[in-house]
């Protein structure tokens, strides 16, 4: 009786399993880094709107301001604020002519609501 070399039936259904059990694991690692990086391009799309936001509220005319502009691409509603800030010296005193320019940015990711905000001192006598 001649005896052969090669693989039974359970080591091949095996192997397979194994094989299986790292590709899924593989993909459900794609997805998660796939989510990640989306969610990080939309935390960079709101941190430019709300900066672009600012920038035109600082070169702009300076007045009081307190407004919702609600965007659709991504899905998100920013506040403008402006409004007198009064700034003290060393000595106590009120300085005047500051005014705090401020955007504030409020999107949901994953039904998960975030916010952001950028301010700035302004100076316009």
């Amino acid at each position: 009786m001649s005896k052969r070399g090669g693989f039974t039936l359970l080591e091949v259904l095996m192997a397979l399993g194994v094989f299986a059990i790292a590709v899924v694991g593989m993909m459900v690692a794609l997805n998660a880094v796939l989510e990640s990086a989306q969610d990080a391009r939309l935390q960079q799309i709101v941190r430019q709107r709300l900066e672009n936001h600012l920038a035109f509220l600082e070169a702009g005319p300076i007045k009081e301001v307190n407004r919702k502009v609600d965007l659709d691409s991504p899905k998100m509603t920013i506040t403008e604020t402006v409004r007198r800030e009064q700034v003290h010296n060393a000595n106590r005193t009120v300085l005047e002519g500051f005014w705090r320019v401020e955007v504030v940015a409020e999107w949901e990711i994953g039904g998960v609501k975030q916010k952001d905000q950028a301010s700035i001192l302004r100076f316009a006598p």
